[in-house]
């Protein structure tokens, strides 16, 4: 019975490892928003087949309908053909629950920055997908390895984090958790380089990594000047301009407009929470969040936006 048992252990360790050497052709993606059209536009323009998944069906039709639109616009600029043009939409697709993402290889979280929605997310992609369908979450700042343990797979779980817009910048942080294993981050660190990452970073699971971590405090230096009167944000953007990977460096407020007022918020009370008072986020944030004054996805931030 006990020789039985091993043998039925060791044939389900090797179907396990057979599995995962399979190579990842389906993607998932949990959350539409402005990274999650970005991350989804980059794989399907390298040829793989993503599923997206919101629980807010409209927002994952207007990711589509702005990824459609995006792409149209490369074509009608000559950028790509008819042809890709027609491939790239193909690999596009819809899961209506989150049970439709059971064929993915690869599922990547891309939701804001709150530990207990995406814990919550995981812990419903664990009891619906594969056993060795492979983890990633988008985090900016949060822990892998706990996030990791919301899971039944902490081997097959770590840290993707693009910058933002992912479509432009060919930066990428890897960040492995405490479990992940050698060969998860072998797998996606070569996934990386065929979607056209041309610079991979690792870093070590520790509050907001590395980008964030020098990015957020540039930021938030740059409202605590505007708000103590030192300068106004316009002296602030001929000033300083800050760029991550190989993006081009852009004023450092306009920066943050694009990133998200919101989303810089919630990434710096974090770093404060984990790594002391000198990362306090400015009071500006919370008075422009409370005047619906979001950056540049709400038309205002530290600067006014005309929508194209």
């Amino acid at each position: 019975m006990i020789r039985a048992s091993r043998e039925i252990k060791i044939k389900k360790d090797k179907i396990m490892e057979e599995s995962m050497k399979r190579e990842i052709q389906t993607i998932g993606v949990v959350g539409t928003g402005v990274m999650g059209q970005g991350i989804i536009q980059v794989f399907i323009q390298s040829g793989f087949r993503v599923i997206s998944f919101d629980k807010n069906m409209a927002a994952v039709e207007k990711a589509h309908e702005t990824i459609f639109g995006r792409l149209k616009k490369k074509r009608d600029k000559e950028e790509i053909s008819d042809e890709q043009f027609e491939e790239y939409l193909s690999h596009l697709y819809r899961a209506i629950t989150i049970e439709g993402l059971i064929g993915a290889d690869l599922i990547i979280e891309a939701v804001y920055e709150k530990f207990e929605v995406k814990a919550e997310i995981f812990r419903q992609l664990d009891k619906v997908c594969r056993p060795e369908t492979i983890f990633a979450t988008n985090t900016s700042s949060i822990s892998i390895s706990d996030l990791a343990e919301a899971t039944t797979r902490p081997d097959r779980f770590m840290g993707m984090h693009f910058m933002n817009p992912p479509t432009l910048v060919t930066l990428i942080e890897l960040i492995r958790g405490h479990y992940t294993s050698d060969e998860t981050f072998q797998i996606i660190s070569e996934l990386s380089q065929r979607i056209g990452r041309k610079v991979i970073v690792q870093s070590k699971d520790h509050p907001a990594f590395i980008a964030n971590r020098v990015l957020m405090t540039g930021i938030n230096e740059a409202a605590w000047a505007v708000y103590e009167g030192i300068v106004s944000a316009e002296d602030v953007n001929q000033t300083i301009l800050m760029g991550v990977g190989t993006s081009k460096a852009m004023p450092i407020l306009e920066l943050a407009d694009l990133i998200g007022l919101d989303i810089c918020l919630d990434i710096l009370k974090f770093m404060h929470e984990k790594l002391g008072a000198k990362y306090k986020p400015c009071p500006l944030f919370e008075e422009m969040m409370g005047a619906g004054r979001l950056g540049y996805k709400s038309g205002e931030g530290f600067f006014k936006y005309q929508k194209k």
